[in-house]
C-alpha cells in the first residue's frame, strides 16, 4: 500500500486500499489522508461507493469537497453506538468485587442486555406513538427486571412488646384461637404470565392469594404423592381430572374472567 509520503502529495482525499483472505473470511485494508493518515479495516465495507464531504481547509482558508470512502462513512455514522452503550452501562452498574474475572465478564454481560433490552422498548414505545411521560426510565426497567427476578418473601410479623414470660402466661390463659397467618403477597404480573406454565399447586389449606377473593384453597393429595414429583405431562393431567384438582382450575379461569 502506499504510504503516508506518497498520499500527502497526492492531497487530500488520496487512498488506497488491499483486500485479502484470511481464514475464510474476506478483509479489506482500507488507507485514506485527510488532514492525517487514516487507516480501517473492515469485513464489510471497502472505498467502494465514495462521496464528497465538506471540509476546512487552512491553507486555502475556505472549505473544500474532500473525496471520503464508503467505510469511512459507515464509521462516522455508527462510531457513537459504542460510546452510548458504555455510558447507559455505567449510569446503574452491577457493582461486584470479586477475585473471579469471569465474574465481572458475567454481571457486565447482563447489564449489557437490560440495557439493550431497554433501548428496543423505548424504539418500540416510539412507533407506537407513545408519549414521553408514559415510557420507562431505565432505572424504572431494571427496577422491574430486579423484581420479576427476586423470589417472594413472606412478611415478618410485627415484633410484640412486653415480657416473654408475661405473653407466655397470657397466651396459656386465654383460649385457643384460630390465628390468620400473615397474607402472601401474590407474584408480580411478569412472573405470571412469563409463558412458562405455572401450574396451581397446594399442599395445604389456606387463602386465596388473589387480591380480592376471599376463597379458600383445599388439601390437594393425588395418590399420597406431590405435584411436583410428576415428570410427564400426560400423566399429570390424567392425575389432575381424577383428582380435586379441577375444582382449583375452576377458580383460576374465575379469577381470569375478573381480569
Amino acid at each position: 500500500m502506499k504510504n503516508a509520503k506518497n498520499l500527502q502529495e497526492e492531497g487530500r482525499g488520496s487512498m488506497d486500499y488491499r483486500i485479502a483472505q484470511v481464514d475464510g473470511v474476506e478483509l479489506c485494508a482500507t488507507r485514506w489522508y485527510d488532514n492525517n493518515l487514516v487507516n480501517c479495516l473492515s469485513t464489510l465495507y471497502g472505498c467502494e461507493l465514495t462521496d464528497l464531504v465538506k471540509r476546512w481547509s487552512s491553507s486555502q482558508k475556505k472549505h473544500i469537497q474532500v473525496v471520503r470512502p464508503n467505510v469511512i462513512k459507515i464509521y462516522n455514522q455508527y462510531m457513537g453506538g459504542v460510546d452510548l452503550i458504555d455510558m447507559l452501562v455505567s449510569l446503574y452498574r452491577i457493582n461486584i468485587r470479586s477475585k473471579k474475572y469471569y465474574m465481572k465478564v458475567i454481571f457486565h454481560l447482563i447489564d449489557l442486555s437490560i440495557v439493550n433490552g431497554w433501548l428496543l422498548y423505548r424504539r418500540h414505545c416510539s412507533q407506537l406513538g407513545m408519549h414521553k411521560n408514559e415510557i420507562r426510565s431505565l432505572l424504572q426497567c431494571r427496577v422491574e427486571v430486579a423484581e420479576a427476578l427476586l423470589k417472594p418473601i413472606t412478611p415478618k410479623c410485627s415484633a410484640q412488646q412486653g415480657r416473654p414470660s408475661v405473653r407466655l402466661r397470657s397466651k396459656q390463659n386465654s383460649p385457643s384461637k384460630n390465628l390468620r397467618s400473615p397474607s402472601v403477597q401474590p407474584p408480580l404480573i411478569n412472573t405470571r404470565l412469563d409463558g412458562f406454565h405455572h401450574w396451581p399447586m397446594t399442599t395445604v389449606k389456606g387463602r386465596c392469594r388473589y387480591p380480592g377473593c376471599n376463597c379458600k384453597r383445599k388439601k390437594i393429595d393425588i395418590n399420597d404423592q406431590s405435584i411436583d414429583n410428576v415428570d410427564d405431562e400426560e400423566e399429570m393431567l390424567t392425575k389432575i381430572m381424577s383428582s380435586q384438582m379441577y375444582l382449583i382450575l375452576l377458580d383460576v379461569l374465575k379469577h381470569l374472567e375478573k381480569i
